[in-house]
């Protein structure tokens, strides 16, 4: 890629349209306040072998800048999963989120539906707010904030009492003191959301409400969600029926009608995304459908956490559209989006899979579908005049040094092999966030180490871990028997 002073680049080849195969070879783009201006044909080639696409979108992830297997937290089942993030260190919230959005820029993404964890309320979580805007700002990427929403079921669904009623007392009281949390009023809610939505707006960052799941918050609280986001135009992102545990948990509470009721509350609209989605059923799909609601789909998360495989070939037939996340889940635990697309794309496009995903709707998925879901806006995915100014440029020397010239399509190479260490460049809004391989904005390798030393000085203790694992095994076994 070659910058010049006028905000033009070129490139020796170009995915302007993703999806339908046909590569475009020695465009010039002219970028003008944070979209493509003009396209053009060169008037010299590129001196690099570069393929440029619009830069990816990661419509579901939670911005941990360490591993939460590096952390304790091993995969396992989604519900005895949880139970090792209750370990993790508290780490600097800026370090933590630059990090997890450097390396996601890094493979390719430029725009990020992060969805914030931890237990801080009120000026705390707005402190945190502020240092998550001003990470995404310093990495160059777009952000959408998901305020998380959760105040019931800390250890378990339906439910803590019954679950802490087989444990011993000293057992009891730990994880009371500890993971048990007093949920705030719903005035206070709503104030702080308010609060961080006006940080959000200041920082250029689209604000969304994260209501956790179903099982983790009380309809109250679901209603205030739809209420506030009706009143606001604010998106809901919300985790739902991901792990056949919460299937059952659904159809014990609401039998066969989940979603009926969750529409009931208001929160079923085009402004809903829901996550995971993997024990939905065709009747929720449709009516998911049917309200233009969207499923982010984390094809390596699911397979990690044991969750299954989200039904792709279902929605497509109820014709429900779906994004792509990470999860901060990837094979290799480096937060590698090219990758993670293409193991979705590889899990839905055989033909045992009726109807099969093809690369146009996969491109529709990283793209387009995510963008609306992170940012509401439509028309994103194509390189044009007037599209935002976000790409991404894969080095095909490093990618297919070993192709034969005219014989393979660029578009199969990169489903076939694209990841992150081929990424040369990314430009988000026209501005420089990845070059050569590089971060632009911060020192990712100066803040991992710094993530790391924080993590290594914090408090921890043999009486936490043994806790834990007590609590692990009580968990298993209350939700066999619930099941």
């Amino acid at each position: 890629m070659t910058d010049g002073a006028d905000g033009t680049f070129t490139v020796a080849r170009a995915l302007t349209h993703p999806g339908e195969g046909t590569c475009a070879h020695n465009v010039a783009f002219a970028f003008s306040d944070g979209r493509v201006a003009a396209i053009r044909d060169a008037a010299a080639p590129s001196s690099a072998d570069r393929l440029a696409l619009p830069a990816l979108v990661n419509a579901h992830d939670h911005g941990l800048g360490l591993s939460n297997v590096a952390l304790g937290a091993g995969d396992d089942p989604l519900e005895i999963w949880r139970v090792g993030l209750y370990g993790r260190p508290a780490l600097d919230p800026y370090a933590n989120a630059a990090v997890a959005f450097g390396r996601q820029a890094l493979s390719g993404v430029g725009t990020v539906v992060h969805l914030h964890v931890g237990g801080a309320r009120g000026a705390a979580m707005l402190d945190q707010v502020r240092a998550v805007c001003g990470a995404a700002r310093d990495v160059g990427v777009r952000l959408a904030f998901v305020y998380p929403l959760h105040d019931r079921n800390w250890l378990t669904y339906g439910g803590d009492d019954a679950l802490l009623a087989g444990y011993p007392e000293n057992l009891r009281g730990w994880l009371r003191r500890n993971l048990v949390r007093e949920a705030p009023p719903l005035d206070e809610v709503a104030a702080t959301a308010e609060q961080a939505a006006a940080i959000c707006a200041d920082a250029g960052v689209v604000f969304q409400l994260g209501p956790n799941g179903p099982q983790w918050c009380s309809d109250p609280l679901l209603r205030l969600a739809a209420d506030l986001s009706a009143a606001n135009g604010w998106r809901i992102h919300m985790h739902l029926l991901e792990t056949r545990t919460q299937r059952a948990w659904a159809d014990r509470t609401h039998p066969d009608r989940l979603l009926a009721h969750l529409d009931s509350l208001g929160l079923v609209s085009e402004r809903l995304t829901v996550a995971h989605g993997v024990w939905l059923r065709e009747p929720e799909m449709a009516l998911l459908a049917e309200r233009g609601a969207t499923v982010a789909v984390n094809a390596v998360s699911n397979m990690r956490l044991r969750s299954g495989r989200s039904p792709v070939a279902a929605f497509l037939r109820s014709g429900l559209r779906f994004a792509l996340g990470l999860d901060s889940f990837s094979l290799d635990d480096d937060c590698d989006a090219l990758r993670d697309l293409r193991v979705a794309y590889l899990l839905n496009a055989h033909a045992m899979v009726e109807p099969p995903l093809d690369p146009k709707l996969l491109f529709e998925a990283a793209l387009s579908r995510g963008y609306f879901s992170a940012t509401g806006e439509t028309g994103y995915g194509v390189l044009r005049a007037g599209a935002p100014a976000d790409l991404v440029t894969i080095d095909l020397d490093g990618l297919a040094a070993d192709r034969l010239e005219g014989t393979v399509a660029e578009q199969d190479l990169f489903l076939t092999r694209a990841s992150a260490r081929h990424v040369a460049d990314l430009v988000v809004a026209g501005r420089p966030v990845v070059r050569d391989g590089r971060l632009t904005g911060i020192d990712l390798d100066g803040l991992v180490r710094e993530l790391a030393r924080q993590a290594r000085a914090a408090p921890g203790g043999d009486e936490a871990q043994h806790f834990m694992a007590w609590h692990k095994a009580g968990l298993r076994a209350h939700i066999a028997a619930a099941s």
